[in-house]
């Protein structure tokens, strides 16, 4: 079963069994295929990466939002998850919350990642200074501003840096552009990381507290 949330030339649909996107369009263009495991949320602790879903928790509607509450496949992962997304202001905005449920005393990584269709697009573009620019195909990462607690993942040219948690996705037809209005928020951007995912989105504490 998939729940509609559409308004504003978008039209997505939200899988009533996992509670993520399970696709997206804009305008009438597929922008976010539905496939399986085209969305995932996750956590990847002691080498293991561990996926989220709603389960029994099913999604809930209220005008141009809609809420999941998400939990571990693996129950003995000490964190819970929620998503929300809504429709506004000409915009599609997607807000995912991890909470530790216990301290987490090593190194893990959590995140999201959508997926996409690389042969549907020309370039990657992300918001640096000088600007990069790859092959729809090619993977990068760079880090948002700085944490002291994270391993800040970034590879950056010499005198790069960062210009906004941001990254594009570039075509004949228009730029498809996916960010944070945020600009106090960390976060590292890793586009294609792993392949067939944009945006890709991660953190890499080196611990954290209930």
């Amino acid at each position: 079963m998939k729940e509609p949330l559409e308004s504003d030339g978008f039209s997505a649909r939200i899988n009533a069994q996992s509670g993520l996107l399970d696709s997206l369009a804009s305008n009438g263009e597929n922008i976010h295929p539905s496939a399986l495991d085209n969305h995932v949320v996750f956590v990847r602790l002691s080498g293991n990466t561990y996926a989220f879903k709603c389960g029994e928790n099913k999604p809930v509607k209220s005008g141009n939002t809609i809420t999941a509450k998400l939990l571990p496949l693996d129950k003995k992962v000490p964190f819970a998850a929620q998503v929300e997304y809504s429709i506004a202001n000409g915009f599609f905005t997607e807000k995912v919350t991890l909470t530790a449920l216990e301290a987490v005393d090593q190194p893990f990584q959590l995140g999201l990642r959508h997926g996409f269709d690389s042969k549907a697009w020309n370039k990657i573009i992300c918001a640096l200074y000088p600007t990069r620019a790859i092959d729809a195909d090619k993977s990068t990462v760079f880090s948002y501003s700085e944490k002291e607690n994270d391993r800040n993942r970034t590879v950056l040219d010499k005198y790069q840096h960062s210009l906004y948690p941001m990254s594009m996705l570039k075509s004949d037809r228009g730029i498809l552009m996916a960010g944070s209005f945020d600009l106090d928020k960390f976060v590292t951007i890793s586009p294609n990381m792993p392949q067939g995912y944009f945006p890709s989105l991660q953190k890499n504490p080196l611990s954290v507290k209930k």
